[in-house]
């Protein structure tokens, strides 16, 4: 299991044409058009809607590799025997 999740957004500039359609369905609120660009304004919880709804392809999510929790978790038979937690490494960049 994994969460929560942050993300940066990453718009190439050249491919985008200003469709509006990433802004209008972003939950977060994440991303606006700011000097006639779409720009990274918040929070982004990688739901990767607006990778998903852009028809020009311009846009791609990079997930911040602290930003979640792995969950392993195994078993003996039909039982759970053991939760492990591990936590992913933290980047020095933040």
């Amino acid at each position: 299991m994994v969460g929560p999740i942050s993300g940066r957004v990453i718009v190439d500039h050249g491919k985008c044409t200003l469709c509006g359609k990433c802004v209008e369905l972003c939950p977060c609120g994440a991303l606006g058009i700011e000097g006639g660009r779409v720009e990274q304004k918040g929070y982004c919880m990688a739901c990767m809607g607006c990778v998903v709804v852009c028809p020009a392809k311009a846009i791609r999510v990079e997930i911040a590799r602290d930003s979640f929790r792995i969950v392993e978790v195994t078993g003996v038979g039909l039982g759970l025997e053991k939760y492990v937690q591990k936590r992913q490494p933290s980047s020095s960049s933040d």
